[in-house]
């Protein structure tokens, strides 16, 4: 439970330690136990022209998931998956990488 609270106060570390939240990648380090690790928060991923903010963020998101070890999904529990949420979760697995599957209820 402790290392929970631990990566959840690293992604909420990420999101504050930087101003401009729009298409840019948010960093943050984190702990889990001995482990220490980088976190990188991403704006998100929708569907759109590569020259609008939407498709910047969409570039940033593929970016970081070129750049990660491990992705880490983060689906709103209450809402349930979305289908921009299997767009995503499309291209994870595309990419190949380990994914963990979190639910927040924020």
């Amino acid at each position: 439970m402790r290392d929970s609270l631990s990566i959840r106060k690293a992604v909420e570390k990420a999101r504050l330690q930087q101003e401009q939240m729009a298409a840019d990648r948010v960093l943050g380090e984190g702990r889990l136990g001995d482990l220490s690790f980088k976190v990188v928060d991403t704006a998100g991923l929708e569907q759109s022209a590569p020259e609008s903010l939407s498709g910047r963020m969409r570039t940033q998101t593929q970016a970081a998931i070129a750049d990660a070890d491990v992705v880490m999904f983060m689906l709103d529990a209450r809402a349930g998956a979305l289908p921009a949420d299997q767009s995503f979760a499309e291209l994870v697995r595309k990419s190949g990488k380990p994914a963990i599957v979190v639910a927040t209820a924020l």
